[in-house]
């Protein structure tokens, strides 16, 4: 008897588990809606509602809808009181609402945020969503609220032993906030030599040589990305090579030929890439800087089509006055 009654609860348990595994795939499918559907079903369920409250908070973090997110998250850490990820999900909905309210209304959550934070790193110092979130904060944070920057490089350091990708990739962003850019450029070499096939810091590294004004060695990399087999950041890599010729006033026709290719290989949904607004504005850059103001006018003019932009209309303007 006792032996089928193990037998009978060990099968049990993947009955349980299998909707919050499915509503974890949704989740970072983005299927939002389906998700919510389906942990608003099980959050009903006594031996499903904790873990369903720390996925309804996650899911609000991601809409960056933190009324909800916080509703939830109250409730999460009630429930599961030991639970890193509670703790560190009701944080990030805490630091959501600081980010869309007043600096005023702000400071009346900042120091739940600092003890949700700080218990989620005490019951788990490994945590690498928690050391990033507290990173985040320690950079991005005025002083007097708690901001750092020599803390955050420490934590830094440490997320390194962690999650060598974002320690090294924290490690980058405070040199180069530090104006340190030799240094920051020199981590972001060391990661993609740890992995080559890291498409995000290429893009990265290709857009700080751009800043930098060493557009060969940002042409270079973003050669790279756009024959990679991600389209969307193929895209981006197509449109930043045209920018840089625009903004180094060079190969101007080249650049034209790119945005042409750009515009005429635009997916129907423009998400995360720049849109036709911005690609005909620069070709009215590079067509002004080549001297050939009526082909820059045209072009300054159909950008303002598909979206009024305030870079297009000043163009636009100073164009018209050199008449």
């Amino acid at each position: 008897m006792r032996r089928t009654l193990i037998v009978s609860l060990l099968l049990c348990v993947p009955a349980f588990a299998a909707p919050l595994d499915e509503a974890r795939t949704l989740i970072d499918e983005g299927e939002f809606d389906e998700a919510r559907a389906m942990l608003e079903r099980s959050v009903e369920e006594s031996a499903l509602e904790a873990q369903s409250l720390i996925l309804l908070t996650r899911l609000s973090n991601d809409l960056e809808d933190y009324e909800s997110g916080i509703r939830y998250g109250k409730k999460a850490v009630k429930l599961s009181p030991d639970s890193s990820d509670a703790h560190y999900q009701y944080a990030v909905a805490l630091r959501t609402k600081m980010s869309e309210v007043s600096k005023v209304k702000a400071m009346f959550s900042l120091g739940t945020y600092k003890k949700e934070l700080r218990t989620a790193l005490e019951l788990d110092p490994d945590s690498a969503d928690a050391r990033n979130e507290e990173i985040g904060f320690l950079v991005n944070a005025p002083g007097f609220a708690g901001g750092d920057m020599d803390q955050a490089w420490q934590r830094a350091l440490e997320l390194e032993e962690i999650d060598w990708r974002h320690g090294l990739s924290w490690q980058a962003e405070i040199q180069f906030l530090k104006k340190d850019g030799d240094a920051g450029m020199a981590t972001l070499r060391e990661m993609l030599e740890k992995d080559p096939e890291g498409t995000g810091t290429r893009f990265q590294l290709a857009l700080r040589y751009q800043a930098r004004a060493q557009y060969d060695e940002a042409d270079r990399e973003f050669e790279i990305l756009q024959a990679g087999d991600e389209p969307r950041l193929s895209m981006n890599a197509l449109y930043q090579s045209a920018r840089s010729r625009v903004i180094g006033e060079y190969e101007q026709e080249q650049a034209i030929a790119l945005l042409q290719k750009y515009l005429e290989t635009m997916p129907n949904d423009p998400e995360g890439i720049p849109g036709k607004e911005s690609a005909y504005w620069r070709m009215g850059n590079a067509y002004e800087q080549l001297g050939r103001t009526d082909e820059a006018r045209r072009a300054y003019e159909t950008s303002l089509g598909v979206k009024e932009t305030e870079e297009a209309r000043k163009s636009l303007r100073a164009l018209d006055k050199r008449r």
